[in-house]
């Protein structure tokens, strides 16, 4: 069952990181503006560094943002986009899982790396408190470059 479940988070981090860099390469004039940015958000409230609001209300985000009544500005799609992705974040992701976009230097044509890490019990307990099972780090990673939308 525990493999099972590794394997369930790990999808839901890939999808997660997949999702924020597909709508990234569907604004490139965004993130060359740096609107993606060093954003940060998390599935709980105990992520350090990160938005931990809760999820918002995504039809007030989104509202003129898909299909032919869509705004063409940068900013209105990047915050559909984070808006979309808090959610997702919200509905898919283990408790307490975070998700960044960073890069160094954040230039227009610079990388962008998005990293979603999250938290996972596993079966072998802690020496120092029996009956407790040892919490492991799990990532996933993925290079998003804004001159290279086809990636």
């Amino acid at each position: 069952m525990r493999v099972t479940r590794s394997a369930q988070n790990l999808n839901i981090a890939t999808l997660i990181a997949e999702d924020i860099a597909d709508r990234m390469r569907a604004n490139l004039a965004g993130v060359q503006a740096g609107d993606y940015d060093n954003r940060c958000i998390c599935s709980g409230t105990s992520c350090t560094g990160c938005d931990t609001s809760a999820c918002p209300d995504l039809t007030s985000y989104t509202r003129g943002c898909y299909g032919a009544d869509c705004s063409s500005d940068p900013t209105d799609i990047k915050n559909a986009d984070a808006a979309s992705w808090k959610v997702l974040m919200c509905t898919t992701a283990p408790p307490g899982a975070s998700a960044r976009i960073t890069c160094n230097p954040c230039t227009a044509d610079s990388p962008r790396t998005i990293r979603v890490d999250w938290k996972e019990a596993e079966r072998f307990e802690d020496p120092d408190t029996p009956g407790t099972p040892e919490r492991t780090d799990h990532n996933v990673t993925l290079i998003h470059h804004p001159i290279s939308p086809h990636q």
